[in-house]
């Protein structure tokens, strides 16, 4: 499909500069054959900066524009194509004219990262191949062997390693950072969705309570809440969607995760808040992990996204 686009680029947010006063030089020599050089390390550096990428179409069907956020050691790249090559969220929403953001939260992916800050005085969390596969209810992983949790898996095993080589660093001192960045993001580009995966789910909720009057609704992929409520009466007319896959009852770490976020966001609808609960087994819809924007379904699971957005009055294909 042609897409039919107005403009599209990309552009940084946020961040920081440092100035460091160490009397420092580092030898350096970029190449081989290069001529080796000291760098004086004192002087200015830029940091904990967030890179957007954006796409706006000639006709734009979307109420508001739709912010991707994606999880915790992942980029945007994880609503771009799957990993077998299928069109992605991106690509769905992108049809229907919604004029999309897509993020790379800072030290993630583009945005980069650098060894001068201080959330560098950590290690960087990098995963290996049997974690995700595993904690992602997938399958089950055994000496390097990755077999399906059954006959109903939706994610395409036979190219796990493709989505493996999505999985960047991270570092879990940044919370407060990514949550301002993506405030300024929503100041620059005026009253929005947001659409966010797992821990970046938490960022969403945190975001919304920071600055309700810009998020225009929310929708959580099997998110990870933080437990403040004393904010509700900030956020009770904000629409919030929740959707969660298969195979969390067997889960015993993402059967809590579950209860703890739905009890988040019944007392918020107790208040009055417009909150919905789509939970895909329910519906008769099988074997979805955590990755559910990759999964086999992963465009009827987006249509049934643009179906409450419709009914919540966030989207009107008539436009």
């Amino acid at each position: 499909m042609v897409y039919n686009l107005k403009d599209f680029g990309s552009f940084y947010i946020g961040g920081s500069e440092i100035q460091l006063e160490t009397g420092k030089k580092i030898n350096i020599n970029f190449s081989k054959d290069g001529k080796p050089f000291r760098l004086k390390e004192d002087g200015k550096y830029f940091v904990d900066h967030m890179y957007v990428q954006y796409f706006y179409p000639v006709k734009n069907n979307g109420t508001y524009p739709l912010i991707f956020l994606h999880g915790g050691s992942m980029t945007g790249v994880s609503f771009e194509n799957t990993p077998d090559g299928r069109d992605g969220w991106l690509q769905y929403f992108l049809k229907k004219n919604f004029q999309i953001y897509n993020t790379d939260s800072i030290t993630r992916g583009r945005s980069g990262w650098t060894n001068k800050s201080n959330y560098s005085t950590s290690t960087a969390v990098i995963l290996p191949e049997h974690d995700p596969f595993i904690r992602y209810r997938i399958g089950k992983y055994h000496k390097e062997k990755k077999v399906p949790r059954d006959e109903n898996t939706l994610f395409p095993v036979e190219y796990f390693d493709c989505f493996m080589k999505q999985i960047v660093p991270r570092w879990t001192e940044t919370r407060k950072k990514s949550i301002a960045n993506y405030v300024q993001l929503l100041k620059k580009v005026g009253p929005s969705l947001i659409l966010a995966h797992s821990f970046g789910g938490g960022i969403a909720w945190d975001v919304l309570k920071e600055i309700p009057e810009m998020v225009k609704g929310l929708i959580l992929i099997e998110p990870v809440l933080s437990t403040e409520n004393n904010c509700f009466n900030k956020i009770v007319n904000t629409p919030i969607l929740t959707i969660y896959g298969d195979y969390i009852e067997g889960d015993d770490r993402w059967k809590q995760i579950k209860m703890k976020n739905n009890n988040i966001l019944k007392n918020l609808r107790e208040k009055g808040g417009e909150i919905d609960f789509l939970d895909l087994p329910n519906l008769g819809v099988y074997g979805n992990s955590h990755m559910m924007m990759m999964d086999k379904n992963n465009l009827e699971v987006a249509k049934l996204i643009l179906e409450w957005m419709h009914k919540r009055n966030l989207y009107n294909s008539e436009q």
